[in-house]
């Protein structure tokens, strides 16, 4: 009433599931009824706004996401891809463009591209893996690539191919960094090569054939330990 208001209409604020947002009004300076096309105003209103509302808060949620997708990439080591496997075009996260060596802004590309980076004794491997999830619906490869700087990394790769009708359509699936994996198994597979040592005699103590005493003995008259003098 301070602001001069006499009368006022509203109509509800509804989301797509019909549940209520706030409420969209229309305000007058002097006592009146609504006509029916000033409550069609309203309700075209409270209809605009929440449209607006809903896209508003699911962008929001999507930028937090993908906020979070960011981080654990980063913590994790990995990234997510999309193949469109009629194109042929790759559809990339952030963190998949920073595990190859990719500029954070290159996000898209096509397989020949992503070909193009394997290690050449790779390739044939990964190919074959790529035909087969196009048949049974599912994606497993372990390949190096080879960056731009020029470095080789170890990746592992999982997906799942969008089977429709019989027909191929998308593929989605991760990529891990596992060059620190393969560089430890591969030490311990040398290590495991390596001659074994013979193990170390615990018989009677040997007695020296010039003095004819037993390391015990000379153990005894020096203080030291009959162990220490076993070669």
């Amino acid at each position: 009433m301070s602001f001069g208001l006499r009368s006022c209409w509203s109509v509800p604020i509804r989301n797509f599931n019909d549940i209520v947002l706030g409420t969209f009004a229309m305000y007058h300076r002097k006592p009146a009824r609504p006509l029916p096309a000033e409550l069609r105003l309203v309700e075209a209103g409270a209809r605009l706004a929440g449209n607006v509302i809903t896209r508003l808060r699911s962008e929001k949620r999507l930028r937090d996401t993908s906020n979070r997708l960011d981080l654990a990439e980063k913590a994790a080591e990995f990234g997510i891809w999309e193949v469109n496997v009629a194109s042929g075009d790759v559809a990339v996260s952030r963190g998949f463009a920073a595990l190859i060596g990719l500029p954070a802004a290159l996000r898209t590309f096509s397989l020949l591209e992503l070909d193009s980076m394997l290690h050449p004794d790779d390739r044939a491997a990964v190919r074959a893996s790529a035909e087969e999830a196009i048949k049974t619906g599912n994606f497993e490869a372990e390949f190096r690539i080879i960056p731009p700087d020029g470095s080789i990394r170890w990746e592992r790769s999982q997906g799942r191919v969008e089977l429709v009708e019989g027909e191929s359509r998308t593929a989605t699936g991760a990529l891990i960094d596992i060059t620190d994996e393969r560089i430890c198994w591969c030490r311990s597979k040398r290590f495991a090569r390596l001659p074994k040592r013979p193990p170390v005699s615990r018989g009677k103590p040997r007695t020296s054939s010039r003095t004819g005493r037993s390391f015990s003995s000379r153990s005894q008259r020096t203080g030291r330990s009959t162990r220490s003098l076993w070669p």
